[in-house]
């Protein structure tokens, strides 16, 4: 004779379970998500780290053969670290000379000769940087193209010669010379040598022609720097080699 009454709230603790089961799931996927991100970071870290210890093992082993040339005065100078073979002009506001060093393989690896440029002037400058992306009027060697790529071994040498002539004379100068040379690998290395010659004021040698002589009182100073070209650096290089038109940029 009555009709039970269904009673809805038998449903709640059901749906309240529902929610609650929702809730720790997201939780879950939240912490997983949390420990992924860690995980790589983490990872990161590792391959960071491991970057660098693979970066100072390579500069290790390089270390372990890599060639140095450095610029020697020749034996024949030995008391004069620094002269020069004078060449007569005649014009007194002028001079001429021949100045040579010694390229000697200092390092513990082959040393490739590629060759070398100069380049003479009045003050002092960034050189290396000027001639990579401004561009310079420089002087190359004379070297013929199936003389480069000279093996030179720990010890051994090579001559560089520069040749200025009719420059315009001032009481100072500044030479600048890079020699380019190779490992066994084939990576591109520098020296850069920079050489301070004084001169006293050039006198009359026979009747019209003019030298000038090394001033005794100023010695002048030698310097080097040494360099390894990095893949951006060797394509400025070779660029700038072909826009000169010379050959030497097919060694580089």
């Amino acid at each position: 004779m009555f009709n039970k009454k269904t009673n809805n709230n038998k449903l709640l603790p059901t749906e309240n379970k529902i929610n609650w089961t929702d809730k720790v799931s997201a939780i879950s996927n939240a912490v997983m998500v949390i420990i992924t991100l860690l995980g790589a970071i983490l990872i990161l870290v590792e391959l960071n780290v491991m970057q660098e210890q693979n970066k100072y093992l390579n500069r290790t082993l390089m270390q372990s053969y890599r060639p140095i040339g450095v610029m020697k005065y020749k034996p024949k100078d030995f008391l004069k670290p620094i002269t020069i073979n004078r060449i007569p002009t005649k014009n007194e506001n002028e001079i001429s000379f021949v100045y040579e060093r010694n390229l000697i393989n200092r390092g513990q690896g082959l040393l490739v000769f590629v060759g070398h440029i100069y380049y003479l002037t009045y003050q002092q400058i960034d050189f290396r940087n000027i001639f990579i992306n401004d561009g310079l009027n420089i002087s190359f060697d004379t070297r013929y193209s199936y003389t480069r790529n000279e093996p030179l071994l720990p010890g051994d040498t090579i001559e560089i010669k520069t040749t200025f002539s009719n420059v315009r004379f001032k009481n100072s100068c500044f030479i600048y010379i890079i020699s380019f040379y190779k490992d066994q690998d084939q990576n591109l290395y520098d020296t850069q040598n920079l050489t301070v010659i004084h001169f006293q004021t050039p006198v009359k040698y026979k009747s019209s022609q003019y030298i000038a002589q090394m001033d005794s009182l100023k010695p002048g100073a030698i310097s080097e720097d040494y360099h390894l070209y990095n893949n951006e650096e060797r394509i400025k290089l070779i660029e700038q080699f072909q826009k000169l038109n010379h050959p030497m940029w097919k060694f580089l």
